[in-house]
């Protein structure tokens, strides 16, 4: 269980990849739940997105077991979910005329059921924070790896850098010859993907150009520990209003009233079906549209829960930072790889914006006033 505790925080709190917490585990010989030592990144999303070990209150337990059940739980305390019949396994034997006569091989096929099949068995709490398996959670919603294009690590690559015209995340490219230097640059993901129709802007940028413009304003950033520890508890304060505004708890409630309804609706059903006054299909079509309202409940229900623990998780994420920072203190800044400057900024939740004829801007949770800065022109030219 250590070691789990250990990956939520390196995922929800340090902010390292989800590849670069396999690579760790690896480097250290950590062996895994098998005894092997082969870590990889979708077996930690996988412990990441896992109920077991998520905490959850005892109502929000009662919305998904029997309330016999919810009943001999503790209300003081929190519990783990554990989803049972989630998938059907199915087999069947195949025929097979070979040169030794028939074989017989069996199949096996793995399919996953609604969720309304499955079946909820409360365990244990496993002993992590909410607020750090939200934090684990929502770094790897949208997780895009650091680029390795052309041999090389690109530290704007994985959200950090954006399109200034159409918003895209920037792709990377690379132009590498045998024997000589390659050229790295940095241009629109959309246009890239899918042509010059979505987005018109055409030009690259210099990516070891703009790479050192944009550390070289976080470097001053970060030799000045007061500005930021200001700058990180000014967009906390400015999180905490925009989340408070309105009744969160109402609206909670209310949901989770709809959500109760809608179970009583689905056993009523159950019991029509039983008593021959619904057919087979009007019961399926019925169960359909309820699992689809639930599933918007849920989805409504989780943007609410988010919402309310942003500053929460802004605030595990100053403590990060300027527990990194401090570290950094005790090293030298210039001496960071590029992968670790990544990181930082993914940290301090930059998000860096290029336009081939306006200056480099650069926003994230370390100003006073979170507007705009610039870090001078990004160097553009049109793709080779």
């Amino acid at each position: 269980m250590q070691v789990v505790r250990r990956i939520f925080h390196m995922v929800g709190a340090e902010g390292m990849s989800l590849y670069k917490v396999a690579c760790t585990l690896r480097q250290e010989r950590v062996p895994t739940p098998t005894g092997k030592g082969l870590w990889a990144g979708t077996f930690i999303r996988k412990i990441i997105q896992h109920d077991v070990y998520k905490p959850h209150t005892v109502r929000e337990i009662a919305q998904v077991v029997q309330s016999e059940v919810a009943a001999r739980l503790d209300s003081e305390k929190r519990y783990g979910l554990w989803w049972f019949n989630r998938h059907r396994v199915t087999s069947s034997q195949a025929k097979k005329v070979g040169p030794e006569g028939i074989e017989y091989r069996r199949k096996t096929r793995n399919t996953r059921k609604p969720e309304s099949e499955w079946i909820a068995v409360p365990v244990p709490d496993a002993g992590i924070p909410l607020q750090l398996v939200e934090a684990a959670r929502a770094a790897i919603k949208n997780a895009s790896q650091v680029s390795r294009n052309g041999h090389r690590i690109w530290e704007l690559s994985g959200g950090v850098g954006r399109c200034g015209l159409c918003g895209a995340p920037l792709a990377t490219h690379a132009v590498t010859k045998p024997g000589k230097m390659g050229y790295f640059y940095y241009r629109c993901g959309k246009r890239a993907r899918f042509g010059s129709d979505v987005c018109p802007l055409p030009s690259s940028y210099v990516a070891g150009q703009v790479e050192a413009q944009v550390w070289d304003f976080v470097r001053e950033l970060l030799k000045d520990p007061e500005r930021l520890r200001v700058g990180l508890e000014e967009h906390i304060r400015t999180q905490q209003e925009a989340t408070r505004r309105g009744d969160p708890e109402k609206e909670m409630n209310a949901w989770l009233d709809k959500l109760s309804e809608l179970d009583q609706e689905r056993r009523s059903y159950q019991r029509l079906a039983a008593r021959g006054h619904m057919t087979d299909k009007e019961l399926d079509e019925a169960m359909r549209e309820l699992e689809e309202s639930r599933r918007t409940i849920k989805s409504e229900l989780e943007a609410l829960e988010g919402r309310s623990r942003i500053f929460e998780d802004l605030e595990r994420g100053r403590d990060a930072i300027l527990e990194s920072y401090a570290r950094m203190l005790r090293e030298e800044l210039d001496v960071l790889s590029a992968e670790d400057r990544n990181r930082i900024y993914k940290m301090l939740r930059l998000e860096v914006i290029l336009h081939p004829d306006r200056p480099i801007s650069i926003t994230g949770a370390f100003a006073t006033n979170p507007d705009v800065v610039n870090a001078g022109t990004a160097p553009s030219c049109y793709p080779p």
